[in-house]
């Protein structure tokens, strides 16, 4: 019926779902992969119903999209319990959109490409002060050969 509609309005109608099979294969997965989460943290990931709910429908790059957002959340919470300034320090390449930058709020104002480019470089290592704060905290050495 959907998809009557859409070839009506002129809209393309291929590939638009991913058959059935793949939904309940797609879901059949997802019990595991949930177990790794904490009941704590799956009572704030909303994007990771939303992706399973697109999956079920079978819309599985609207699913992908889901999941990206969820990572890029838990990215920015992680960046809040840690240290938002030294992270802008490292993350934002450009002084003067980094000036602007310095608590917690401002995380939202990264874009994703920024969030991620700490992962990528070797000097993403919290500060002297940092450890001694966090005696938990385990420093760990950047991945080489991996690009």
């Amino acid at each position: 019926m959907l998809l009557d509609q859409l070839a009506e309005a002129g809209l393309p109608t291929d590939g638009v779902w991913v058959e059935l099979p793949e939904r309940e294969q797609a879901l059949a997965s997802f019990g595991g992969a949930l177990r790794r989460l904490s009941m704590e943290d799956r009572g704030r990931s909303v994007y990771v119903s939303k992706m399973i709910t697109a999956a079920a429908a079978g819309l599985f790059d609207a699913a992908l999209n889901y999941l990206w957002n969820e990572t890029v959340a838990e990215l920015r919470r992680r960046v809040a319990g840690y240290d938002p300034a030294h992270f802008f320090d490292i993350a934002v390449p450009s002084y003067g959109r980094r000036k602007h930058l310095s608590t917690e709020d401002d995380l939202v104002k990264v874009d994703d490409i920024d969030l991620l480019r700490p992962r990528a470089r070797s000097d993403c290592s919290p500060p002297p002060a940092m450890l001694k704060r966090q005696a938990h905290f385990r420093a760990r050495p950047a991945l080489r050969g991996t690009r």
